[in-house]
Parts: structure tokens; sequence; C-alpha cells
């Protein structure tokens, strides 16, 4: 079965962080459609970074209650001369103190056979901060 072509398809991130009720809305639309839907995602690369987008955008088109907000998950693609996104360590204490101040809850990534102190550390000064 061919996918409806007014689909417009959007990728971004694969970390997502939904209310039940809209997740619900996005298995429901997939379920209802789920021929051409599942084709196309199962022959897909990186699905996983349209799936949901494109999803949630088709269920915002039909229900103009479901808001999107601000991501969650801090990522640094930014910093110049590593491989991006950029790993963590005990070098980034300040930076991720000002990331969980502007309300991120989450971070990616760490790699903690590299540098465990960073979970460490994460545990007794950020999740026990009474902020």
């Amino acid at each position: 079965k061919e996918l409806d072509p007014a689909i417009v398809f959007y990728k971004g991130s694969s970390w997502w962080a939904l209310r039940y009720d809209t997740l619900d809305k996005i298995m429901s639309l997939y379920q209802e459609n789920y021929a051409e839907y599942y084709y196309f995602f199962q022959t897909s690369f990186c699905a996983d970074e349209y799936f949901f987008q494109t999803l949630l955008t088709e269920v915002m088109k039909k229900d103009l209650s479901v808001q999107v907000e601000g991501v969650l998950t801090f990522v640094d693609w930014d910093r110049k001369g590593v491989p991006l996104p950029v790993t963590f360590s005990m070098e980034d204490c300040e930076l991720l103190k000002q990331a969980a101040s502007k309300g991120y809850l989450y971070a990616r990534k760490f790699n903690p056979q590299r540098d465990g102190q960073i979970l460490t550390w994460l545990d007794q000064e950020l999740l026990t901060d009474e902020r």
C-alpha cells in the first residue's frame, strides 16, 4: 500500500518525553494506518528519526490541543575538535549545572568506563540539589 502523498515526513531527535495521552493519539493514528506506515518505516533508513516526528505532526494537524514543549534532554552538538555529540566528563560539571538550571532533566551522553566519576557527581551534586 502506498503512503498518502500529502503526508510530509519530519525528522529529528529520537529522544522523547511524551505525555501518555499524546502517545495514545500517535499510536491510534499508527494503528489506523498500519499497512502503509508499517511498510514505509520498516524499509526506511533511520526510521527512529522519522517515526514519532512524522506521526506527531500528523496528530497535531488533526488535534490542535496537542502541543510540543521544549526538549528535556541536554545534548552538546557545538563543541569544536571532539566527536559529536559531546561525551560529558568531569570537565563538564559547570556546563551540566547550567543545563539543569535551564530545566533540562536529562543529558546525553556519558561513558562510565572512561569517566565514571561524572555519574557519581551527578547523583551527589545535581540530584540532591534543593532547587
